[in-house]
Formats: C-alpha cells, sequence, structure tokens
C-alpha cells in the first residue's frame, strides 16, 4: 500500500511529528485496518512478534496519554492523501451514556475504498455536563 509507506515522511513533513512517533502512528495504523477492531489488546498483538504484547499495549497507552495530536491538521493530511475525485460522505449518530450523562455523536465521515475515514465530528452532552465541538472537516 503506498500510501502506508509514505505515511511516517508526510506526518513527519506536514504535521511536525517525530519520526519515532510517525512511526509509530503508521504500525498502529496498518495494524488497527488488519486487525479490524479498536480493542488495544487486539491491536498490540499485531505488532512486532518479537516484542511482548504487554510491552506494545503499554507503549499504545503512553502514546495516547502523552501525544495531543492537531485534528485540523490531521483531516487536512488524510484530504491530501485522496485522490482528487469526487468523494462519498457520510454520516452518523450515536447516543451513549456515561454515569447519567447522555453523550450525543455526530460523525461525518469521507468513504474511500469501502472505508469510512471520520473527518469532523461534534461531541455534544445533553445535560451540559460535556460539551466539545471539534470542527475538523474543512475543505
Amino acid at each position: 500500500m503506498k500510501v502506508m509507506a509514505n505515511l511516517p515522511e508526510k506526518l513527519h513533513q506536514e504535521l511536525g511529528i517525530n519520526k519515532a512517533r510517525a512511526n509509530f502512528i503508521t504500525l498502529f495504523i496498518s495494524s488497527l485496518i488488519c486487525v479490524r477492531t479498536v480493542n488495544l489488546t487486539e491491536i498490540a498483538l499485531n505488532f512486532s512478534p518479537k516484542v511482548q504484547t504487554s510491552s506494545s499495549y503499554r507503549r499504545i497507552q503512553s502514546f495516547f496519554l502523552n501525544f495531543e495530536l492537531c485534528y485540523s491538521l490531521l483531516a487536512k493530511l488524510i484530504m491530501s492523501l485522496l485522490p482528487e475525485e469526487p468523494l462519498v460522505l457520510s454520516i452518523d449518530r450515536t447516543n451513549w451514556k456515561f454515569g447519567k450523562a447522555d453523550i450525543n455523536i455526530f460523525m461525518l465521515s469521507v468513504e474511500y475504498n469501502g472505508v469510512a475515514i471520520p473527518d469532523w465530528n461534534v461531541y455534544y452532552c445533553c445535560d451540559d455536563i460535556i460539551k466539545s465541538i471539534n470542527y475538523i472537516f474543512e475543505l
């Protein structure tokens, strides 16, 4: 997959991410695609067979704990990787309970080769405990 081969360099150049983190993100994404789940243990199992799964799992946890990504730049990067042709957009809405709070999530995604890539999301909690709006879909 040509895009995955170029992804670490693109992440480094376009988003200013250091090369070690860019390589990790590429490994994480390719593992995510292979295992087809967001379960971190399953993703860690797909990392290097030379490394214990528990070590890979801690590496994933540490990454998400210590790394902050600019989602608007990420959206621009994703759009730059897609071919310049008409795109199919899909929307989805779901409702989760977090304690007594209702969390409504609206997701707008770009479809490419049968995969929906989230580009714009709005998180809204009905009882005003959590309100966060992230507009990362920029055309």
